[in-house]
């Protein structure tokens, strides 16, 4: 099957090449010239050495022809005449001289054509690279060419080359040592499809790192603070607990009331306001985001052959993907109408909406498209990461129900029942922070995080990485790696814990990556997992639906790594 495969996108591949260069010649209307094959033109019987060859080609198409040399496009030009218009006459335009492979390795010095050897990995075939054989989806893939190559890899992703970079020095020596050379996002096909290249997410240079600060200053500006988290989940935290009372003792899927609940801390923040759990407009926003998270992944191979998306139907997801994200979009256009109704720039700003109204009277950066992706990212990015993380932490809980209890009692001997957990309440929780610590590298919702490129060359570990390289970080190879974390596929808050009962200190898990794209909402989406999982284990006892036939703790590999659905049953603790 896998032959049969590899053999049909061959075949695909190379057709689709040979009508887009037909279809290519037409439109640019080039001088004729003799056919060739697919992919390898007339080279197999072109003799560049045979001067007769050029005669008898001129002879038959004229004084200009072409000529299809491998994947590229060659015009021959003969007789004085033609030679005088194009070399002369157009000699502004015709001037410059060919930067191919040879021209470039004879003009480098030899110290470079040494340092420019990409790191190693694996061979793939002739256009195709690695594609046909690799499983983005199957972490452990990445895993096994780690243990194979090293802590950093190439690989041949169809015509593009990309490097994956694995354990924690070489990350941190990457990402944050060499960050100005390595913080850029790739301009691929999705990117561009879904997002328009705008966003804090797309963007990079000068309008990134303005679009992030502008984030980081808002959020500040607004008061967005331990105080401020304290104050929203504990007023959304009721609204939890009365859709689980009418479950008690039922099993039942908690993930849409997580993922509703999570997401009115954002809309707090970003459109000053909740929606009740039954808003028919608030539900399908959900459902849409989910399928965009989940179902990203697949898409990954448009991303390499563009061209993929003209065939017959949606083989690859893409056009749903799109129909999904530009729910988001339109939600989010809406509420800015919204706000612009009432907004007045000489009063303070209500939440995130009104800072940005503002501004976009003091830069020309925060325009309409800029304003709409950015506000989608920003309720997606900050739904779907907490949210997944609180479904991983419930499930681990009830797997390991000892863990669950020991948390229950110190939560109890803190607040003594009587009152919600607060932030403050971390510092006389080790065990409880544990947990938290230990479901972010358990969970590890991000194991890859999203690619970096290139802005100029750098060298690392005896390689020069040129610039325009895409790169990818892969955090679970640090997550899961033995030798930071003994047994690194056991759930064990313990790890964090020393023999007298504190936190060891601050762990590196890398849930959130590391560098200049770390995670704008790191601090927030630890203070929501922390305070909800709380409240939640306080009030309530998690078990499975049938414990004969335990949940599994596989994943769903999508834009995150998220649980496969499952169903817990929840009891009021006495």
């Amino acid at each position: 099957m896998t032959d049969y495969l590899t053999w049909a996108i061959l075949v695909i591949t190379l057709l689709v090449f040979f009508i887009y260069f037909l279809e290519r010649r037409r439109l640019q209307k080039l001088p004729p010239g003799p056919l060739g094959l697919p992919i390898l033109g007339v080279l197999p019987r072109f003799d560049f050495r045979d001067i007769e060859t050029y005669r008898r080609l001129r002879r038959q198409y004229g004084d200009i022809y072409s000529l299809n040399l491998g994947l590229q496009k060659v015009v021959v030009v003969c007789g004085y005449e033609m030679l005088r218009e194009v070399f002369v006459v157009n000699g502004d335009a015709t001037s410059d001289r060919p930067q191919n492979y040879l021209m470039k390795e004879l003009s480098e010095n030899a110290e470079r054509r040494r340092l420019q050897k990409l790191p190693p990995g694996p061979l793939g075939l002739p256009i195709l690279g690695v594609l046909p054989r690799f499983d983005f989806r199957d972490i452990e893939t990445y895993r096994r060419l780690r243990r194979q190559y090293g802590d950093i890899y190439s690989l041949n992703l169809g015509l593009q080359k990309v490097v994956v970079v694995c354990g924690y020095e070489m990350l941190r020596e990457v990402f944050v040592v060499n960050g100005d050379a390595t913080s850029d996002r790739p301009q691929n096909y999705l990117m561009k499809e879904l997002s328009e290249n705008a966003g804090v997410v797309a963007t990079s240079g000068p309008v990134w790192r303005e679009l992030r600060n502008f984030c980081l200053r808002t959020l500040r500006d607004l008061g967005y603070n331990k105080r401020f988290i304290d104050k929203c989940v504990q007023e959304e935290i009721p609204y939890v607990f009365d859709e689980i009372e009418h479950c008690i003792g039922q099993p039942f899927d908690i993930k849409p009331l997580i993922q509703m609940s999570i997401s009115n801390i954002v809309c707090s923040i970003v459109y000053g306001k909740r929606y009740d759990y039954q808003d028919p407009e608030f539900r399908k926003l959900i459902a849409n985001m989910s399928t965009v998270f989940e179902k990203g992944s697949s898409t990954g191979a448009i991303n390499f052959f563009p061209f993929l998306r003209f065939l017959p139907g949606d083989l690859f997801g893409v056009k749903k993907l799109k129909e999904c994200y530009q729910v988001e979009v339109e939600f989010n256009k809406q509420r800015i109408k919204d706000h612009k109704t009432f907004f007045n720039p000489r009063d303070p700003p209500r939440d995130y909406i009104d800072s940005i109204l503002f501004a976009q009277t003091k830069t020309e950066i925060l325009n309409k498209t800029q304003v709409y992706h950015h506000i989608s990212e920003m309720f997606a990015a900050g739904t779907d990461t907490t949210a997944t993380a609180l479904r991983w932490a419930l499930l681990y809980l009830i797997h390991y129900p000892e863990v669950q209890d020991k948390m229950a009692s110190e939560i109890m001997q803190v607040t003594d029942g009587a009152r919600l957990p607060v932030i403050a309440d971390k510092v006389n929780m080790p065990y409880s922070t544990a947990v938290v610590t230990e479901v972010l590298r358990m969970g590890n919702v991000a194991p890859l995080s999203l690619p970096h490129v290139t802005s100029q060359d750098f060298t690392v570990a005896g390689y020069l990485i040129p610039k325009d390289t895409t790169l990818i970080p892969c955090l679970s190879s640090f997550t899961h790696d033995a030798d930071m974390f003994p047994n690194p596929h056991k759930f064990d808050p313990g790890r964090y814990i020393n023999s007298e009962g504190f936190l060891r200190g601050r762990e590196k898990v890398l849930a959130f990556s590391l560098g200049k794209r770390s995670c704008l909402g790191e601090s927030l989406a630890i203070m929501e997992l922390f305070l909800f999982l709380t409240s939640l284990v306080q009030r309530y006892k998690f078990s499975m639906k049938d414990s004969s036939n335990p949940p599994s703790l596989k994943e769903i590999f999508g834009l995150t790594y998220s649980p496969i659905p499952y169903q817990l049953v929840a009891s009021k603790r006495d």
